[in-house]
């Protein structure tokens, strides 16, 4: 691994129940957008086992190279910041972002809400999804088939900050 990586014990449970709550009650639709609307569409063949399986694959990979570490550090905030960040980000959340502040280390996080939130409030630095899989593809622990991979299935998601290689272009036409 190129660098270490911390996960907080409630984020890596989030992963993992997610996984079985959308085993046991998900539906084959999903929210999309259509214009300033947001409405139910069917999902395709296959994705919701597939979305599963990521999840599920996520979490053994966290759980396989991760230091998995205690949210403890969220009791050490002022009353008044641990329920804000808690009602802001549920408690996964909020202890990954009293851990990232109290151990001084960059948080994992696509979400533009809690960077703001984690850096202006609790002076933590940030890193992403794209970013994270570029540094495990130049340290060889990545493919690059799987990068682009990676970056593709972002794209679909709606990650729209995602920068796009050309190689993932490619694996996105008819011929990929």
């Amino acid at each position: 691994m190129p660098f270490k990586l911390i996960v907080c014990r409630s984020a890596l449970v989030e992963y993992q129940r997610l996984a079985e709550e959308e085993r046991a009650h998900g539906s084959d639709e999903t929210l999309g957008r259509v214009g300033d609307e947001v409405v139910r569409v069917p999902r395709s063949a296959g994705s919701r086992e597939r979305f599963i399986n990521d999840l599920k694959e996520f979490a053994a990979w966290l759980t396989s190279l991760a230091e998995i570490r205690s949210g403890i550090a969220l009791a050490a905030l002022p009353a008044d910041k641990r329920e804000r960040l808690t009602s802001f980000f549920g408690q996964a959340g909020a202890e990954t972002i009293a851990l990232a502040a109290a151990e001084g280390i960059p948080i994992w996080t696509d979400d533009l809400g809690v960077a703001v939130i984690a850096a202006g409030d609790h002076g933590t630095r940030r890193t992403w999804t794209q970013l994270v899989a570029q540094r495990l593809q130049a340290a060889k622990v990545l493919s690059e088939d799987a990068l682009a991979d990676l970056l593709m299935r972002l794209i679909t998601a709606g990650y729209t900050h995602t920068q796009c290689s050309a190689q993932a272009l490619f694996r996105a036409g008819p011929h990929g």
